[in-house]
């Protein structure tokens, strides 16, 4: 079974390195723009995504505080990912 799985466990292991840095240069892009909110469809995985950059972003420095919510907007539902600067203690 490890001869089986070793080629699926290697694009796995690929797949993931590859999204985390490209969540990782996303970061830095949100940091480096100052940009303060998205707005997304929800229909979509956008929010799964951006859920995952929340950690990345309150550990990057300088740390961003991010959080998701849901708004409507000209009779539309969308998804709402909002920064903010932590403030420091």
């Amino acid at each position: 079974n490890i001869s089986i799985m070793k080629d699926y466990y290697l694009q796995y292991v690929t797949n993931e390195l590859v999204y985390n840095c490209i969540l990782d240069l996303l970061a830095d892009k949100i940091v480096n723009e100052h940009i303060r909110e998205i707005y997304f469809p929800i229909q979509r995985d956008y929010g799964l995504v951006l859920s995952h950059l929340i950690p990345i972003l309150t550990d990057h420095r300088p740390p961003v505080d991010a959080a998701l919510s849901i708004e409507e907007k000209n009779g539309n539902t969308y998804g709402k990912f909002d920064t903010h600067r932590k403030k420091p203690n």
